[in-house]
């Protein structure tokens, strides 16, 4: 199962609730939608794991806000959109984007592309962020980044920290580095 949609599972087990599951994985499936409309030599260099200058991270910023005003463009609802637009704030360590004050459902859905994106950049492909660290160094980043999402929770949000990392373990193994 997609990491995503592990992710949505263990919060509806966690609190008993239902994640919208269609669009954790549409927000999932488009949320590098607005790196088309940037200059493609950019997402090669992330791709490739060259260092970004400021003026890169500058450029690459702006793709989450793109990509939100392409989902609304095209119909998709908010729940999607802003998911698309906020999930790389929560990546970055800092809140960017159209507006990071969240409904709940909001919030899951972010939450649970942000874990799975991470994750999928951190284990599966080289990029400016992880290149030369150890396999290890990159599990313990995703378990510590899920421990730092799951900081928005007021309600025991460590201990869901901790079921995601369990559900998550065996995915948690990253590509020949």
């Amino acid at each position: 199962m997609p990491t995503a949609l592990t992710v949505a599972a263990a919060i509806e087990e966690f609190y008993g609730i239902t994640v919208d599951k269609t669009a954790v994985w549409s927000a999932f499936i488009l949320h590098d939608v607005g790196k088309r409309l940037l200059p493609h030599e950019l997402n090669d260099k992330s791709h490739e794991g060259k260092q970004w200058t400021a003026e890169d991270v500058e450029h690459m910023d702006v793709h989450p806000i793109l990509g939100y005003y392409i989902a609304l463009d095209n119909g998709l609802p908010q729940i999607i959109a802003r998911a698309i637009a906020e999930s790389h704030g929560k990546q970055r360590g800092h809140a960017y984007g159209i507006n990071p004050v969240l409904s709940p459902q909001e919030l899951h859905v972010r939450n649970c592309v942000a874990i799975a994106d991470a994750s999928d950049a951190m284990l599966h492909r080289t990029n400016t962020k992880n290149v030369g660290m150890s396999p290890e160094d990159r599990r313990a980043y995703v378990r510590d980044y899920i421990r730092f999402v799951c900081e928005d929770y007021d309600n025991n949000g460590q201990a869901l920290a901790a079921l995601i990392i369990q559900r998550t373990a065996s995915q948690l193994v990253p590509a020949t580095v």
